[in-house]
């Protein structure tokens, strides 16, 4: 069974997806680590703005990231089963 990865920056808003890669440079890599941006974490895009930056919502938090930044971040769909 092939997994659909994707970058964030192409979830639609109110999708849940989970964090399989991050990739960039050190900086960019330590900054979504610092946010709680990391592998194996379940996200929600609450907003986007089309060619912009999106609005994400980690455990109890809201993020705001930018085009560039979500195309480092790469992600799989949380199917329904794996909700419950």
């Amino acid at each position: 069974m092939s997994v659909e990865k994707l970058p964030l920056a192409m979830v639609a808003a109110e999708e849940r997806v989970t964090v399989v890669a991050v990739v960039g440079d050190a900086a960019v890599q330590k900054r979504l680590v610092d946010l709680g941006v990391v592998v194996g974490k379940e996200l929600t895009v609450t907003q986007r703005q089309a060619d912009g930056p999106m609005v994400v919502a980690i455990d109890d938090a809201r993020l705001a990231l930018g085009l560039e930044v979500t195309q480092k971040v790469f992600v799989t769909p949380v199917r329904e089963a794996e909700k419950v």
